[in-house]
């Protein structure tokens, strides 16, 4: 069984998503979107990149 890749919130924003730190944080605030929780480790966020991929995919068929 594959480990799931855990990637650092900053990471995920800049790279996976595009958008800025506020953005990601109004999504997490916003339980209606069912934005991907982050885990902590090392008082760091991280985030699956399987998850955040799945996100957007849902948020593209939403919009279509």
């Amino acid at each position: 069984m594959d480990r799931p890749e855990y990637v650092p919130a900053h990471v995920a924003r800049r790279e996976i998503l595009g958008v800025s730190e506020m953005t990601v944080w109004r999504w997490r605030q916003d339980p209606s979107l069912g934005f991907p929780s982050p885990v902590r480790i090392r008082n760091r966020l991280y985030f699956r990149a399987d998850e955040l991929r799945d996100w957007m995919e849902t948020q593209r068929a939403v919009a279509a």
